[in-house]
């Protein structure tokens, strides 16, 4: 599967999705729930096409009447859940350090809950600088 387009809101890529799926191309989602779990426009949530379909699923979406994105970026994202991963390993540190200095086991708790998943939200958008291999072209 092949990234289409990126959207910043999911319902709008379960819009094109379900434009897809109407016309016979099976789609997907990626990051669908790093933006149910963040506030709206924080993360981004790729829809993903069949290679061999790929332009057929451009070209319904660029003749539809409304549009929300463009084409995807040619970066690729480090992602919701390694960066929840992240988030997790960072605030389990802080709860050992703050748990010694006297803070609160629910305090810590908390803490370690919004670590992760400011994790997963940085993890989501953050960009990781290397180019994504067009294979469509191959």
């Amino acid at each position: 599967m092949d990234t289409l387009r990126s959207y910043n809101n999911v319902g709008e890529a379960g819009f094109a999705q379900s434009l897809l799926e109407a016309s016979g191309i099976r789609a997907s989602l990626e990051h669908e729930a790093a933006t149910s779990l963040s506030p709206a426009g924080v993360s981004a949530v790729r829809l993903q096409v069949p290679r061999e379909r790929f332009a057929e699923a451009e070209r319904i979406l660029a003749e539809h009447p409304i549009h929300f994105s463009g084409p995807a970026e040619d970066l690729a994202r480090f992602g919701f859940w390694r960066g929840s991963l992240y988030g997790l390993v960072v605030g389990a540190a802080l709860l050992l350090l703050l748990r010694l200095c006297g803070f609160p086991l629910r305090l810590l708790i908390l803490i370690v809950l919004v670590a992760w998943w400011l994790g997963g939200v940085i993890g989501a958008n953050l960009k990781v600088h290397t180019p994504v291999p067009d294979d469509r072209m191959a």
